[in-house]
């Protein structure tokens, strides 16, 4: 099972993956909160510019990894703490156990987008994501490497919008034999080509991932 910080890392290079055009994506970032002039810690942070220097959009994504669906107060929470974010253009809740009816009511009130990170069958991703190439070989029959130079059939995951199911992104993973250790291929609906990478966490992002930049890896 994904642990908290690689579910976040997760959600970033679905970001990645999806916004090739992103001049910054940043897990762990910290966001300046209007109340007090403070930086508050957002999980992942995409940024694209209309031109250089100018922003276009600036996105937050809040990942959640618990147990139980997220209910109407947790949301209510995370919607006030984007609200004291005025540069923030764009704000997004990512959960791996989904939602109650009444948080998805309170999120589509304050133009919140909710998300789902869940496990997915290999043939029904292979549904989701057909090869675009005959050539190429369905995903589920892709194995990925091991350290040791094994081959091993990764996990399927698909990161979709609440409600409705519209799929964002899929990943195949495997994690590694040491703890923060996963290979993960990405793809999306909107880029032909698939993010492959290598995640290896630092000590210091174990328990806690922050200022993190995905751009250039």
């Amino acid at each position: 099972m994904l642990s908290p910080m690689l579910v976040q890392f997760l959600v970033g290079l679905c970001c990645l993956n999806r916004n090739p055009d992103a001049v910054d994506i940043v897990l762990g970032d910290m966001v300046v909160d209007r109340t007090d002039g403070e930086g508050r810690d957002v999980d992942v942070t995409v940024t694209l510019n209309e031109a250089p220097g100018v922003v276009r959009a600036y996105m937050a994504y809040e990942v959640k990894h618990e147990k139980r669906k997220l209910d109407k107060t947790t949301v209510e929470q995370l919607v006030g703490k984007f609200r004291d974010m005025p540069q923030v253009t764009h704000k997004a809740i990512v959960s791996t156990a989904g939602f109650t009816k009444g948080a998805c009511a309170k999120a589509d009130y304050y133009g919140v987008k909710l998300f789902t990170v869940k496990p997915c069958r290999s043939h029904d991703f292979d549904r989701i994501f057909p090869q675009r190439s005959r050539d190429a070989p369905p995903f589920s029959a892709i194995e990925i490497g091991r350290d040791d130079g094994s081959f091993a059939t990764p996990d399927f995951y698909v990161m979709e919008l609440v409600p409705g199911g519209g799929v964002y992104a899929g990943a195949l993973i495997l994690e590694g034999t040491n703890v923060g250790d996963m290979s993960c291929v990405v793809v999306t609906p909107n880029n032909r080509t698939a993010g492959v990478h290598p995640v290896q966490l630092g000590e210091k992002h174990k328990n806690a991932i922050r200022r993190l930049g995905l751009m250039g890896r």
